[in-house]
């Protein structure tokens, strides 16, 4: 049986045929031509009729090969078709002829199907087919009339897209979204912001940062920090509702869409819920688990902005001074916080030329033996000299190199000036602050030995003060630095010490050589009873453990006569000499403080041997 393209073209052809024998009919009745015309009209049929059933069979083999669905129709009604539209359409070939195309062709997206049939063009439309399953099949289609059968008629094409749209959704999904989170992207959550703000709905935004996450990287490495990014990520899409938006902008920043939030306390809700949550540790593939904290700024449409930029500039104001909190906060804008940021902007592009500038220096503060009253180190101490604004303060300055990143340049810049002078200290150690940022560095140590293979300083010399959050964060990459550090041949000293929850417990855990005593306790010691018996406590502690111990903060007579009775090592503070520049610095104490410091010893070491005569007299008479 004959396929339905193969009579198609064999009409096509065979109608020509029909033409030839029209025409030999006329030469049939020219005089002296009859027998020729006959003749050569029967070789002509024969020669037509096989050509046009090779090119039938041709064409039919290429009509029935095509990826396209072809068909025929005349006034809307299928008169033929190709296999391929019989598959497209989940119907058997033969039951298509008589069928309207409306049956199972609808309108398209910007376009109808009766507008497409009237086209005789190579213009291409989209519409959809309606499958018998009842699938609707987006489709590419065209047509051109024809003569078919000597009636006019329609030929089309039409091409599935399924499989193209699948991949520009994909691709569009790609474009549009965070590969490692599968969140939306910056490039959507602009979009919504814009649409929702077209719209004058009324929401919110919120900046999400990741406090200290290059740490993670720089110590666990990068799939460590991927798990925490997912994690985060995770964590915040389940504090959302069903028409909110959480983004990743990139690196750790994420950024939420509130909908329909009309207040500030709504954001602030998100914020503390957010807060609550990051306080459970995330477990990465080696298994350790990371404490993390996350900084929060919050901005209302249209309160603060209307428009993209005005809202992220907002939250991200909010996002600052949270971060200056000491991270770990969460803040929505208030009138006022521009101006403050303005400051701290100006104050960071001031830092980042200051270093090369040369602009910062060292000061020296004593630190004096609590029996000899001799000066054995010093605290090294950083100042800032700027040129239009004169001498800033640490308090002001250090903050806002902590929040840029800027610390560890600074810290670097500050061990390598301290490894220079120690040679000159006439045999004195030097005391160096660790800033946080700095030891979680991944090369801290490293650049450490760089540094005094550069100064040629011996590590004897210097003593590395870390805080205790260093500890609390990472506790066995901590235990791994210190033990280097040590190895190196540095004094490790616990600062701040009684400040934190758990200090007790480091002081069997890490190589400390030193424990300095907060000046919060030292400042109490006249006004709060506990105060004294804390201080001893940690004196007696520390000295059990075979540890020096340093009072900070020291600024009276009375706080100094008692620490060095309660049998402190060490005393530094303001009574005993204030920071002054390296060419300034104290080479002894004040003789009236001197010779106080001296008595005190005198007076507890004659106690001690008039304690312990009078024990071995008792153990006489014992016996």
């Amino acid at each position: 049986m004959a396929s339905p393209a193969s009579s198609i073209l064999s009409d096509l052809y065979w109608g020509l045929g029909v033409s030839a024998v029209a025409f030999a009919g006329i030469g049939w009745l020219i005089p002296g031509r009859r027998a020729w015309t006959l003749a050569a009209f029967q070789r002509k049929k024969r020669t037509t009729k096989a050509v046009a059933g090779d090119d039938g069979e041709r064409v039919a083999a290429l009509a029935s090969a095509t990826f396209e669905a072809i068909m025929i129709h005349r006034d809307g009604v299928v008169v033929d078709g190709n296999p391929q539209l019989a598959k497209l359409l989940g119907r058997p070939l033969k039951d298509l002829p008589g069928t309207r195309i409306f049956d199972f062709l609808r309108d398209g997206p910007q376009i109808d199907v009766a507008t497409v049939t009237t086209f005789n063009d190579d213009t291409i439309h989209e519409l959809v087919l309606v499958a018998a399953d009842g699938e609707h099949i987006p489709v590419q289609a065209r047509g051109r009339d024809i003569v078919y059968h000597g009636r006019p008629a329609r030929v089309g094409c039409i091409v599935d897209l399924r499989d193209r749209k699948e991949a520009e959704q994909r691709i569009r999904h790609l474009a549009q979204h965070d590969v490692l989170t599968g969140l939306p992207n910056r490039a959507l959550f602009a979009e919504r912001v814009a649409d929702l703000s077209a719209r004058g709905a009324s929401f919110a935004i919120a900046m999400v940062d990741i406090d200290r996450f290059k740490d993670v990287n720089d110590s666990h490495g990068h799939q460590a920090g991927d798990a925490v990014i997912r994690e985060t990520a995770a964590r915040l899409q389940g504090l959302l509702g069903p028409h909110d938006l959480v983004a990743r902008l990139g690196g750790d920043e994420f950024a939420v869409i509130l909908a329909n939030t009309h207040f500030s306390f709504q954001v602030e809700d998100l914020g503390h819920r957010l807060l609550a949550r990051m306080v459970e540790p995330i477990e990465i593939a080696s298994g350790e688990r990371l404490q993390l904290d996350v900084s929060i700024g919050g901005a209302l449409c249209p309160e603060h902005a209307a428009d993209l930029d005005g809202l992220v500039g907002k939250a991200d104001i909010a996002l600052f001074h949270a971060k200056q909190q000491g991270r770990g906060a969460s803040l929505v804008f208030k009138p006022g916080m521009n101006e403050a940021i303005e400051k701290r902007r100006a104050l960071e592009a001031d830092l980042d030329r200051a270093i090369t500038r040369g602009e910062f220096e060292l000061y020296l503060q004593p630190r004096v033996d609590a029996v000899t009253a001799d000066i054995v180190a010093y605290e090294a101490l950083l100042r800032w000299n700027h040129p239009s604004r004169g001498l800033v303060s640490p308090g002001e300055f250090i903050p806002v190199a902590e929040a840029s990143g800027q610390i560890v340049a600074l810290g670097e810049w500050v061990m390598a000036e301290a490894c220079r002078l120690s040679g000159g200290l006439e045999g004195r150690r030097i005391s160096v602050n660790v800033s946080p940022l700095q030891f979680r560095n991944s090369r801290f140590v490293s650049c450490l030995g760089e540094v005094l293979k550069e100064t040629g300083a011996k590590a004897s010399r210097i003593e590395l003060e870390i805080t205790e959050s260093v500890l609390i964060e990472d506790d066995k990459r901590a235990l791994q630095v210190l033990e280097a550090l040590k190895r190196m041949g540095f004094h490790v000293a616990l600062d701040d010490f009684g400040t934190g929850y758990s200090s007790l417990s480091y002081l069997s855990r890490y190589p400390f050589d030193t424990i300095k005593i907060d000046r919060s306790f030292v400042s109490n010691l006249g006004v709060v009873d506990s105060a004294q018996v804390i201080v001893r406590s940690i004196i007696a502690l520390g000295n059990g453990l075979g540890m020096q111990i340093v009072a900070e903060g020291v600024e009276t007579i009375e706080e100094a006569l008692f620490l060095t009775q309660a049998g402190c090592d060490e005393l530094q503070g303001y009574l005993l000499g204030r920071p002054v520049p390296v060419n300034e610095r104290l080479v002894e104490v004040r003789p009236v403080i001197g010779m106080q410091l001296k008595g005190m010893a005198e007076a507890v070491r004659c106690g001690k041997d008039m304690h312990a005569a009078q024990v071995a007299e008792l153990e006489r008479e014992a016996v």
